[in-house]
């Protein structure tokens, strides 16, 4: 068994793993219960509220990105010991996902979101609608530029 120090961010409270089989000590001594021990394995080590990890068997713990948003990353990762069942999910509040938890998790899987000030979700516009604004911006401008060069041929009479 090799004991590192529990990672910045992560509580590392002892747990009870139970007997196990020590090692066979060679010269034909064979494989013996020890005594009862208390353990802290990888999978089990409790995120700090702000920590994410890629991997339950990791020690590598991020601390989430404020964004630029000052306790953004905070309202993201709600830490924990739960990995979760996609790339630390678990660590993240239910309306976020992926690395730091700076993806945002659709309920509805046909709408697609994007984060907005570190900490939100929005709903990405539909294509049309994106299309229809832009071709109004564009006739807009036009028409301005159109009625402006209609005024000036009007001055010059």
């Amino acid at each position: 068994w090799f004991c590192y120090p529990c990672p910045s961010g992560a509580n590392c409270t002892l747990r009870h793993v139970g007997r196990r089989l020590a090692e066979d000590l060679g010269g034909g001594r064979g494989m013996n219960e020890t005594d009862d021990e208390y353990s802290e394995v990888l999978a089990t080590i409790d995120l700090d509220l702000g920590y994410w990890r890629a991997g339950e068997n990791t020690d590598q713990l991020v601390e989430c990105s404020d964004r630029g948003f000052a306790g953004s990353g905070k309202r993201r990762c709600k830490g924990g010991a739960e990995f979760g069942t996609g790339f630390g999910d678990g660590y993240c509040y239910d309306e976020f996902k992926g690395p730091e938890c700076q993806l945002c998790s659709a309920t509805n899987h046909s709408d697609h979101y994007y984060l907005v000030d570190g900490d939100r979700c929005n709903i990405c516009r539909e294509l049309g609608a994106a299309v229809g604004q832009v071709a109004a911006i564009v006739v807009s401008i036009c028409a301005f530029f159109g009625l402006l060069a209609w005024v000036y041929t009007m001055q010059s009479w």
